[in-house]
Order: structure tokens, then sequence, then C-alpha cells
């Protein structure tokens, strides 16, 4: 095998990957399985994902700290990502724990707050009631329910089941393609986590439900340049809309669990690839997520298609691959995170690796300051060492997708964190006083035998080649 990896290497005459380096960056969930874990999954996860669906302020505080503490003691910068919850809609409450609906079954939604029955229950938004009309179509619980809507009064919905099963109270409701009036991606419960995550220090901010690029502006007039941020796609209406989101945003996600209800779940490979195309070619880092090791909540390994697909995420030139409820709540954290590491591990070690990346995407030279691009060598031996006092330089690296890992020396700890979530970019906090800062790069990478350095810091730019046989 070894053999014949060689001969394709040949054949494609393309450099190797650097061995050993994962060029994506590995996201995770903390929750109630994995709050004690900080510090052992802080070794191999570069972004740390706050999810303010679930638990109180209080809680996101402490496990915060945790990761500060964690990078501090450890030297490692971790990006912190706060996730909010967005405009969820969802049902209410059931006199019974369940309800089973059949297929062809009449279900009412109304504004009646009595809890519900099998026969209609309470729907607590009067902005998506006014909006639904004849024909609309409702997926509740994650597309487990499917309603089409056959009759409206001011105060009901009237509905036929078109898929059945059991549902309880309080599930989630999606509206495929529907356009709310008013709707913004930020809630008063949204703002109230926004400030608390602003006071706390994040780095990145995703907003969940963009439906257009005003969403996002809003939001920046909020948060400044006090953290960046991510912009999920998971509607209908973003994808019509997507150009425009992503030159609005830091970064965008790819949310595949909203977004497979909003459409035809057959479609998601499409509007995946489309996301990562169009993200990768406007310069944004991008993030793909949801169920990609999700038999993993369960199981101690993961299954050969959830393997392939996170594979398949890396030659795309993703940015990053992120766990949700594998590692929130599942029963194997840390094997899931080890999984993920090996998955990506071994795509960047394929030597198709940089073609397939560049041919998915072609790298954008041309973001990198005048000249860099032409003296970079693709040799694996190469290290890249940029002094940096902002994120651009990184950010143009990995548009570049260079072939060789780029260690960023700030003296600035928010650029050091929001650098942890770029391709192929490995931060290091240093003095403000530190000289030679290429010394930190060996650390890092001691089997080096060339080191280009770029110092961003100085006006005008300088580049210099630092060599030997072994630094």
């Amino acid at each position: 095998l070894e053999q014949r990896l060689a001969q394709v290497r040949l054949a494609h005459a393309q450099a190797p990957p650097a061995a050993g380096i994962l060029y994506p960056k590995l996201v995770a969930t903390l929750g109630p399985a994995s709050e004690g874990l900080v510090a052992q999954l802080a070794k191999d996860v570069n972004v740390f994902r706050l999810n303010m669906s679930h638990g109180e302020q209080s809680w996101h505080r402490g496990v915060y700290e945790k990761i500060r503490k964690t990078a501090a003691s450890t030297g490692r910068p971790t990006a912190v990502m706060l996730d909010l919850q967005g405009p969820k809609y969802r049902i209410g409450k059931f006199a019974t724990p369940t309800i089973t609906l059949s297929k062809g079954d009449i279900f009412v939604l109304d504004g009646s707050d009595a809890p519900g029955d099998a026969k209609r229950v309470h729907l607590p938004h009067p902005d998506l009631m006014a909006a639904l009309q004849d024909d609309s179509r409702l997926s509740l619980d994650d597309g487990n329910i499917e309603l089409l809507v056959v009759g409206k009064t001011p105060s009901a919905i009237t509905c036929r089941v078109e898929v059945g099963g059991s549902l309880s109270a309080n599930k989630g409701i999606n509206c495929p393609g529907l356009y709310i009036e008013g709707t913004t991606a930020l809630t008063d419960k949204d703002r109230a986590d926004l400030r608390f995550g602003l006071e706390l220090g994040v780095d990145w901010v995703a907003l969940s439900f963009v439906q257009r690029p005003e969403d996002v502006r809003a939001a920046r007039a909020i948060i400044g340049d006090k953290a960046r941020i991510i912009s999920k796609i998971e509607k209908v209406t973003a994808i019509e809309s997507l150009d425009a989101i992503v030159a609005e945003s830091d970064a965008v996600m790819v949310a595949r669990g909203d977004l497979g209800v909003e459409v035809s779940m057959w479609r998601l490979p499409q509007l995946q690839q489309l996301i990562v195309r169009t993200a990768r070619a406007a310069n944004k880092p991008v993030i793909v997520a949801t169920q990609m090791l999700d038999s993993m909540i369960r199981n101690p390994t993961p299954t050969r298609a959830e393997v392939c697909d996170v594979a398949g995420a890396v030659y795309m030139g993703a940015d990053g691959v992120m766990l949700s409820g594998e590692t929130a709540t599942g029963a194997y954290p840390l094997q899931a995170v080890a999984a993920l590491k090996g998955i990506v591990r071994e795509a960047c070690q394929d030597p198709n690796f940089p073609r397939l990346v560049a041919q998915f995407v072609p790298p954008v030279p041309s973001a990198l300051p005048p000249g860099l691009h032409s003296i970079i060598s693709p040799h694996e031996a190469v290290v890249l060492v940029a002094r940096c006092n902002t994120l651009e330089l990184p950010l143009a690296l990995a548009a570049a997708r260079v072939r060789m890992p780029v260690v960023v020396v700030t003296a600035c700890p928010r650029v050091a964190a929001q650098a942890a979530m770029i391709w192929g970019v490995f931060p290091v906090l240093a003095d403000h006083n530190t000289k030679d800062f290429t010394a930190l790069a060996r650390e890092r990478f001691p089997g080096a035998a060339v080191m280009l350095t770029v110092d961003d810091t100085a006006v005008p730019q300088t580049l210099a080649w630092s060599a030997s046989a072994k630094l």
C-alpha cells in the first residue's frame, strides 16, 4: 500500500503534505458529557463551542473559564465560539407526555395556551401563524412529523398530517422556504446571551437562522470588533442570498441539521458543496457541522459512512469540522474527538490531498501580500512563520491554501485565539518584547529544515529566509 501511495504521489507530481499536520480545525461542543473533560479535549480541539440553546449563563461562564485556564497553562491558544439560539419556533405543551399522529389526521395549531392533545396544540408565535398560508408545509421535531396547511382563521391553522409519528411538548417547527416578515436573527434571548458572551470575551459568535445580509449587519452593529461573526446557513432564504450573506460574514457554517429539514435531504450534499465553494471563493473560513459522527453519541466507534463524510469535508477544503451532540451529551466524547482527529489526519496525509483541495476551489494567491506568493516553496520541510497583530495575513495565507504549516506569532491574545480556527494556522502567543519569533516556531516544528518568516507588524512589510540543515 505504501509503495502504491508513493507511485500515486509521483504520478500527480504534488508536494506531499507536511507530516502529521492537521490543516482543518477540530470544533467540539461542550455540554454535560464533556464539561469535566476540557483539559483532555483541549489537547486536540482547536475551537470549543458554547451552545446557548442549552444551559444557563452561569454554566457557560464556568466552562469558559476552564477553557481559558487550560489554554493559559498549556500555551496552546484555543478559540471559543458562542452559538446563539436564534428565532427557533416551537409548539406548546400536551396534556400527556406524548401524542401520536397518523397520516391523514387533521391537526390544529392555535392560539390557546391550554395543553394540547392528538387534535390540537398551542402555537405561541403570532408572526408565524400570520405568515402561514394554504399549502404551506411544516416540519416538526427535525422532520419526523410533516404537516400540510389546509385551512386558516385568524386564531388557528388547520393541517393535514402527511408524515405521522410520536410528538412531545416544545418540539421545534420548521417552515421550509417561508419568509416571515419582521423576523431577525437576534431574539431578546440572543441579545442577552450576546452581551454575556462579549463580556466574557468569546472569539467567534455564530448567528443562527440567518436569512439575509441585514441580519449579519444588525449583529455587527452590536458586536463591533469584539468578536468575529459566523453565519450559520440553515434556511432556504439564506441560500437565496448566499453570496451577500458570505460577503457580510467573517465565516460561515454549513448547519446541516435545520438545513436538512428546510430542503429535501437529497439536495443537502449539493447545498453543502455550494456553501463551501462560495465561502472559499470569498476567502471566508467555512465549518461543516451536524451529525458528523452522530452514531458516536451511543457507540465508541463511528460508522464507515461517517468516516467518509468527514473526510469528504476535508477534501473540499473546509476550515473546520464540528462535533455537536457527540461531545455535548454523548457517551463517548473523548473517543469522538480522537476519531475526528484520526479521520482528518489521514485525509491530510493522503498524497492527493493538496490536489483535491485545490481542484474543489482553486486557491486565491491574490489574497497574499505582493511578492509573498512567488517565493513560498511547496516543499514539505518549510514552515512559514508570520508575526501579526491582526488576523488579515493568516486569513490570506489560508485562502491561498499554502502547502505548509503557518505559525502565527502574535502578542495579541484575541488574534491568537481567533487564529486557532483558521485552516493550516498554528497560533503562538508571544511577549511584546520577543525579538526572535522564529524560535517559538522551532519549538512547534523542530524538524523543519527551512523557515520563511514574514513580519506583518513592520512597515514596510519584511520577508526573510532562515535556513539550516536542521533548525
